[in-house]
């Protein structure tokens, strides 16, 4: 696959998870139209996506697919009807607006925070990562406290955007897939970075947060 390709594959799968398939759940191809919350969440689910698409370079390098890749694939790809079908039908129309802002709001944090920890990384980044030969730890940005922010950052993105249409049925259907994904990769990076580098990264970690300032 080129990275040209790849869009052909994107397009219609952009508008199959972001418009499509919720039209057919709310029936009718304009559902979200009076509304700023629920245009701003087909906005951002569509963008999601496009990002997803446009972040990843597929002709360079990258670490071998495993099952945390279909776990966070998947999690973000339920969540959208989960969170329409709840708008709809569900709990979520009866909610305050509150609700909508801190979504917003989370989204927000989680969008900084991932550009923030991807300049941080400049070409040290990898779309699946292994820490190979010539690795190097990364302290600048969010690295200065915390080992794990995109992970940090995909965590807060799966809970606001959902909230974004006050859906907590959406946020925990993303959260119950990419919690365990991100879990087990944080556990697997950790190990092969501490293989790599020895000392340093075990000095690292000890003077740093897994994934939550003063939490965890």
């Amino acid at each position: 696959m080129t990275n040209r390709t790849k869009w052909l594959i994107a397009l219609p799968f952009v508008f199959l998870v972001a418009f499509l398939l919720p039209a057919l759940i709310a029936r009718g191809w304009w559902w979200f139209a009076n509304d700023w919350a629920e245009i701003l969440f087909v906005a951002l689910t569509a963008g999601m996506w496009l990002a997803a698409t446009a972040f990843v370079d597929i002709e360079q390098p990258r670490g071998p697919r495993d099952a945390t890749d279909n776990l966070i694939a998947l999690g973000l790809i339920a969540a959208a009807p989960a969170a329409v079908i709840d708008r709809v039908y569900g709990l979520a129309a009866r909610l305050p607006v509150g609700v909508s802002i801190l979504g917003v709001a989370l989204a927000t944090a989680a969008i900084f925070l991932g550009v923030s920890a991807r300049v941080a990384l400049g070409s040290a980044f990898r779309p699946r990562a292994t820490a190979g030969p010539a690795v190097h730890l990364v302290r600048s940005g969010p690295y200065r406290w915390v080992r794990h922010p995109l992970y940090a950052a995909a965590l807060l993105w799966a809970t606001g955007w959902p909230l974004i249409v006050a859906s907590f049925a959406g946020a925990a259907v993303a959260l119950v897939f990419l919690l365990p994904a991100l879990v087990r990769r944080m556990s697997r990076e950790e190990a092969d970075l501490q293989r790599v580098l020895g000392a340093t990264y075990v000095h690292y970690c000890r003077h740093t947060w897994r994934l939550v300032p003063f939490l965890y």
